[in-house]
């Protein structure tokens, strides 16, 4: 990373790194797209509201569920314990279970996202592009 940097320019903090790299993220996938999918979009601005930058006040699985993973109910088990088995995020072709908002996941738009990463853009969204703009 070190190596990448110009001389003589200062180096972006990890903020700032966070929201350039999840804001090209968003713009390439579609943030109308990503803003359809949020979760639970009514707590957004009342967990920021409330000093919750990170939205962490609304639950993981949310997130996680909007970024594709699906539930411990659609996962497979273990035929042998009948644990679940952790999986990557099931395509949308092959989970009849997901709901209509499929489309900003499809492999051609998205391929090689991380669950985390698709759950970050989504945050990213939710608090830098769903928030109202208040004339000052």
């Amino acid at each position: 990373m070190e190596g990448r940097r110009r001389p003589g320019r200062f180096p972006m903090t990890a903020a700032q790194e966070h929201f350039t790299r999840y804001e090209a993220l968003a713009r390439r996938i579609g943030i109308d797209a990503l803003r359809k999918i949020v979760p639970c979009p009514g707590q957004v601005m009342p967990a920021l509201a409330a000093g919750d930058e990170h939205l962490n006040t609304i639950p993981l699985g949310y997130w996680d569920k909007a970024a594709g993973m699906p539930s411990a109910l659609e996962r497979p088990k273990c035929p042998r314990c009948g644990q679940v088995i952790l999986t990557r995020p099931t395509p949308p072709a092959r989970n009849p279970n997901r709901l209509s908002f499929a489309a900003p996941w499809l492999p051609e738009v998205a391929n090689g996202l991380s669950l985390s990463d698709r759950v970050c853009v989504l945050k990213h969204v939710a608090t830098h592009h769903m928030v109202a703009k208040v004339a000052p």
